[in-house]
């Protein structure tokens, strides 16, 4: 089996910010440039979505691990950044800046608090009244006002977020880095299976001879395959049996939906792009018009997209909870269609049903404790879910 582990970085949880700074918050997401589509970029941005809250804390105690994580992920910096390094050193920066504006803030609102109260009570003499005034004045200038705190935080604040929302998920350390031939082989399953004496046959040839596979390009498009007869129930069939698996090792069975809206999607860092940079995410529209048109950041912009897999939906099922970790992890499948562009040049390795604009799925998903191995055990034990479930069905595996 090819070893490859993660963990997912959670930017979904909502955060406590000012009216001011959601606000700001929200205009970024809905001018960012990262993702692999206009359409994507200009998506509005829902006001029930919490602000996205990377872990700012991680990155400034240990930032040679986050500068790493970026150049083995070959993640793409924003215009300005010529290195991973001085990229997330900007974000260290700002990081500690918004610190040090927040408990400028926080001292000064809670002197004004103090303030409030020297006025309030009756006790207070006229000049302590007068004295207590004219350092209210000072402080409410200090905070408000064009060049004032609260506004510097605010604008600082977005700044961070906008660099943040770019960092890519952390990857385990045992992830090899490189290509296929850098992976590691570490279990063969049926290291004795002898080969039959059949023909050699592709997937593509065997089910368009039993009449299983309908490949059009009339109807949709290329790659819009049918399943007919045994090819439907095959599939539908493998569905069942992979769920009645995960059902029996604890997984709860969702059905989520197979649109989201498209900043859902950004906020999960689904942005593929092919060799080309061609878009890989499908829109939906409202729209009667035919055209096919769209205006940068118009009215006709869609805000929903087709999930490109069920992690997202589930994400976004997940996002606004929060759990004890004795009621951790939290562990569910679901079944869903995924829709990817997928465009580029196509060859003989991905013909036929493995490169398809649309595909159905058996997703294995679980929200972990990240601090005593939590995720890493839910990692082996989802390995060991899809190993047993490949072997069962005697297919050859490593």
């Amino acid at each position: 089996m090819k070893q490859s582990l993660s963990h997912v970085g959670n930017v979904l949880r909502s955060t406590n910010r000012s009216a001011a700074v959601t606000r700001s918050a929200c205009q970024l997401c809905q001018s960012r440039t990262l993702s692999t589509s206009r359409r994507l970029n200009n998506a509005a941005v829902s006001r029930g979505l919490p602000v996205p809250r990377p872990d700012y804390s991680s990155i400034s105690e240990d930032p040679e691990k986050a500068a790493v994580n970026i150049k083995r992920r070959r993640s793409p910096l924003s215009p300005g950044h010529s290195s991973a390094d001085s990229f997330v050193q900007e974000i260290v920066q700002l990081h500690e800046e918004v610190r040090s504006l927040s408990n400028q803030v926080k001292e000064l609102r809670s002197e004004r608090n103090t303030l409030s109260a020297v006025f309030s009570n009756k006790k207070s003499s006229q000049e302590e009244k007068e004295k207590a005034r004219k350092r209210a004045e000072e402080v409410r200038s200090h905070l408000q006002g064009q060049d004032g705190l609260e506004t510097n935080l605010a604008k600082q604040e977005v700044k961070l977020l906008s660099l943040g929302i770019q960092l890519p998920n952390e990857t385990s350390s045992e992830a090899p880095e490189g290509g296929y031939d850098a992976c590691q082989v570490v279990k063969t399953s049926h290291p004795d299976l002898q080969e039959t004496s059949l023909p050699a046959a592709d997937h593509v040839d065997l089910l368009t001879k039993l009449g299983w596979l309908y490949l059009p390009s009339h109807i949709t498009g290329s790659s819009w395959p049918y399943l007919v007869g045994g090819g439907a129930l095959l599939e539908m069939s493998l569905t069942q049996y992979a769920i009645s698996k995960a059902l029996k090792a604890g997984y709860e069975l969702v059905l989520p939906p197979d649109v989201v809206k498209s900043e859902i999607m950004r906020r999960c860092g689904f942005n593929p792009r092919d060799a080309g940079g061609e878009a890989q995410t499908y829109f939906v529209s409202t729209s009667t018009s035919l055209s096919g048109e769209v205006q940068d950041g118009g009215e006709a912009e869609s805000e929903l997209a087709l999930a490109a897999t069920s992690e997202v939906p589930l994400a976004a099922y997940f996002m606004d909870g929060k759990y004890s970790v004795d009621r951790l992890p939290k562990k569910v499948l679901a079944f869903g269609h995924a829709f990817r562009a997928e465009a580029g040049a196509r060859g003989r390795e991905s013909r036929g049903l493995y490169r398809v604009h649309q595909f159905s799925k058996v997703e294995l998903f679980s929200v972990t404790s990240s601090s005593d191995g939590q995720s890493d055990q839910m990692l082996q034990d989802m390995t060991s879910l899809q190993w047993d479930i490949l072997s069962d069905l005697h297919l050859p595996l490593r």
